[in-house]
């Protein structure tokens, strides 16, 4: 029929049209978002146990959600923590009030602060007298993190820029991959003896929990999201584990861990049992 029109391809090429014009105004968007709200800071000289580094301009970006503001890295934005973040989101909201539900007047270990994306919200429901020990050893996370802290006005955590391990010592953080983008949050410890003279890798400090958290402080929560290196932070907080037996909650997602013979021996031995899932994390509780 000559004059039969064919709305629904015409709806259809209509609606990929819009698709087009959608993608390429949300990424003209992104990229000015990033040129005019970043931050830059001036270049900072600190030295540590291989040579001084001079830390670029930190590029970054503010973003707000109903527990405050944040100091987000533009290298990690295309993960999906951070996305909901910029989106005024709250991410795992299950697992901070889970800790906020159950730590009651102690403090609680984070390791694997990223840029403080749980700290406004712990730091806000602890006990007055509590504190947050955060632990991050990626450089721009950790200047990232403290810019939240700042932002908040938030004085009880402790935030440490080292890694965690079985004992003190130096190794690598891989924080980009082959292409060189960022890591983020999955950032992790590289012990391999392999050359790290590349910008994937970052050298950091190694620090145990035993020795960093003083004998007078109960720990409530052990929180670990640490991508494979529980074992060795657990190692090093054996004291520390023994002393106040705190609820444990693990990353994982190779479960391989909590299923293995040293895990029985030195966690489950003492009394502990799994509890739940919250989201990802496993959930250890102590017996007693």
């Amino acid at each position: 029929m000559s004059g039969y029109v064919d709305m629904k391809k015409i709806i259809k090429s209509f609606i990929e049209k819009i698709k087009i014009v959608t993608s390429s105004l949300f990424q003209f968007i992104r990229e000015k978002y990033w040129q005019f709200v970043h931050i830059t800071t001036p270049i900072v000289k600190i030295k540590n146990t291989y040579h001084h580094i001079d830390y670029p301009t930190l590029k970054c970006a503010i973003a707000y959600n109903q527990y405050g503001g944040y100091c987000v890295p533009q290298s990690s934005a295309y993960r999906s923590e951070v996305q909901r973040i910029l989106l005024g989101k709250v991410h795992e909201p299950e697992t901070i009030e889970y800790l906020l539900n159950h730590c009651g007047n102690k403090d609680i270990i984070h390791a694997g602060t990223f840029f403080g994306d749980f700290l406004p919200a712990l730091s806000k429901g602890i006990d007055k007298n509590a504190f947050i020990w955060a632990f991050e050893p990626n450089i721009e996370n950790f200047r990232c993190a403290k810019i939240t802290l700042a932002l908040n006005e938030i004085k009880n955590v402790k935030l440490i820029n080292v890694a965690l391990g079985a004992k003190a010592g130096q190794s690598f953080v891989k924080i980009a991959n082959r292409k060189g983008q960022a890591l983020g949050s999955g950032s992790y410890i590289s012990p391999s003896t392999l050359n790290k003279n590349t910008v994937q890798y970052q050298p950091t400090n190694i620090s145990t929990i035993d020795e960093i958290i003083p004998n007078d402080r109960k720990i409530g929560i052990l929180q670990l999201d640490i991508e494979g290196y529980e074992k060795e932070a657990l190692s090093g907080a054996l004291h520390t584990i023994n002393r106040c037996l705190p609820i444990i909650m693990l990353e994982v997602n190779d479960t391989s861990l909590i299923q293995s013979h040293w895990f029985l021996e030195n966690i489950i031995n003492l009394g502990y049992k799994k509890h739940i899932k919250v989201h990802n994390n496993f959930v250890f509780l102590h017996k007693a």
